[in-house]
Order: structure tokens, then sequence, then C-alpha cells
């Protein structure tokens, strides 16, 4: 039976579409690893937080109230997707200011206190976070001297209700991220962001 032009010309009609949906899909996987790239610093996605604690420690007759603050993070998956997969991870506090809001509507920069290096490996628990938490990857504590109670001698009634804590994070063959780890109600709904929260 012979082929008609005609006929041709309608089965290409109908296989072009079906190419172009094929080579979509990869290209859309792609866009979303733009911001992976060796060398340069990683998006504040490649993060997860797993965990952060805050602390309104009573400090007797000391004219500044401090804030405790524990916190562990991960590597996301979309990092791991990404191809982010081995190699170790670091956090310092320095070069930026956190931030904290109080129960009594006011927001203050926090002067970072104490400050303890958050280090572990990409890919496994590191033995030094808190156990139970889903590949935490590495973690940390700080001090914050936040606001002043002068007079106090026992615990300030004001307390923090959020928080927004600068790190400067390096994954080993990228480039060093600024992130704050945000969380609100002491410790619930946990972030990640390139800003800070409040």
């Amino acid at each position: 039976m012979e082929i008609s032009r005609r006929s041709v010309a309608t089965g290409l009609a109908w296989a072009v579409p079906a190419v172009a949906a094929s080579t979509a899909a990869p290209a859309m996987a792609a866009s979303s690893c733009a911001g992976y790239t060796a060398g340069k610093p990683l998006p504040a996605s490649a993060f997860t937080l797993t965990y952060l604690r805050i602390t309104n420690e009573t400090l007797g007759r000391l004219s500044n109230k401090q804030v405790a603050l524990d916190f562990d993070f991960r590597l996301s998956d979309e990092a791991a997707a990404c191809g982010v997969r081995t190699g170790s991870v670091s956090s310092t506090s320095n070069g930026g200011t956190s931030r904290i809001a109080l129960n009594n509507g006011k927001t203050y920069n926090a002067t970072n206190g104490l400050a303890v290096p958050a280090n572990g490996s990409v890919g496994r628990t590191d033995g030094t976070c808190r156990l139970g938490l889903d590949r935490t990857e590495a973690c940390g504590t700080t001090g914050q001297s936040p606001y002043s109670v002068a007079g106090s001698t026992g615990a300030s009634s004001t307390a923090v209700t959020a928080i927004s804590l600068y790190r400067s994070i390096t994954v080993s063959g990228y480039g060093t991220t600024v992130v704050y780890l945000n969380a609100t109600g002491v410790g619930t709904n946990l972030s990640v962001s390139a800003a800070p929260l409040i």
C-alpha cells in the first residue's frame, strides 16, 4: 500500500509534541539545581533546620538577660537530589547579627555571645547532636545577651518568642552560605531562609 504525503505529514505532526514532552522534564529538573555549583555558595534551600531550642536563662543580678540557643540542621532532600552528598559542613555566627522578638512586642538585634561552631559530616549523623533527630549533620550552641534587665534579681517576665539566628555555613566543595535559622513559638515552625524572619 502506498503512503501518501498527507499521511506522513499527519504522523509528524503528532510525533513532534511527544519529543518536546520527553525533553521538558530533564530541563525542569536541571533548573531546580541551578544554584548548586561547585565552589559557589549553596542556596538556603540546601539546608533543613531540625531543631532550635530557645532558653531564657535566669541570671540573678547580671545586667543583661541571656538567651541560650541550641540548634541542629542537615542538608535538605533537594541538596541531596542535586548531588551534595559527601564532605563536611561547618557553621559559625561570625560577621552577622541575630534577631529576637519578645512577648512584649519588642524586637532586638542580638549580640552574639559564646559561640560553639557547628561541625558535622555530610551524609551521616553527628554523634554530638541531639539524639533522635533524623539525619542531623551539624549542630551547635550559642549564647545571646539581647536585652537589658538592669536591676533584676531573678527571671524577667519578658520571654523570647521568635529567633532569627544568623549562621555562615560552609559545605566542603562549595562556598560559604549566609542563612538564618528561624523559629517562632519557642522552637516550633522551624525554617531556613536567606533573610531574617523578624
